[in-house]
């Protein structure tokens, strides 16, 4: 097996306004070199459903390294970086399995009915879903909370509950 440092992965210009304004077309673009990893200047995206559960559920080999990017962006003792230090995904060991165990239900399939319910009260985009389930956290965790948005929206079109549409020059998921 390949070590990822020798797989040859598409980037993802998380930090482009293009990118960060409708998100799915760099990813479509990504996804037709690699089914689920891309490169980023801080390190890798993980996108799709599938790949997000299989890699989550590796705590003892995978985890990952928040306290890299707040290290790598220079900002060690903001609210931010504990935020990010301290959220589910950023821990791990002991920690992160009470945590998980306790709030595990908040994390299951059935949970991303709350975006399909959101899809069919009308169109929406991957920003305003995110915005619609966590408000602020979406802009300051940006990549991150679209990349938990990407991995739900994937998983209601895998099974043909939405669908993505252009609309002026943005994905906007309808639902079916």
């Amino acid at each position: 097996m390949a070590l990822i440092t020798e797989v040859d992965l598409p980037y993802l210009p998380i930090d482009d306004p293009g990118f960060q304004s409708d998100p799915f077309p760099y990813i479509d673009a990504a996804r037709a070199q690699h089914p689920w990893l891309a490169r980023i200047d801080v390190g890798y995206f993980v996108f799709g459903y599938e790949a997000v559960k299989l890699l989550a559920a590796r705590d003892d080999w995978f985890h990952p390294d928040f306290q890299t990017v707040v290290d790598q962006l220079g900002l060690g003792g903001t609210p931010w970086a504990d935020y990010q230090t301290n959220m589910l995904v950023g821990i791990s060991g002991d920690r992160h399995r009470r945590i998980r165990m306790s709030t595990g239900a908040a994390f299951t399939p059935v949970n991303i009915n709350r975006h399909l319910g959101l899809i069919r009260e009308q169109p929406r985009t991957a920003h305003e879903i995110a915005g619609e389930i966590w408000g602020d956290v979406a802009v300051t965790q940006a990549y991150l909370t679209l990349s938990e948005v990407i991995g739900h929206v994937d998983l209601l079109v895998a099974e043909g509950l939405v669908e993505p549409r252009r609309e002026r020059d943005v994905t906007v998921w309808h639902a079916l």
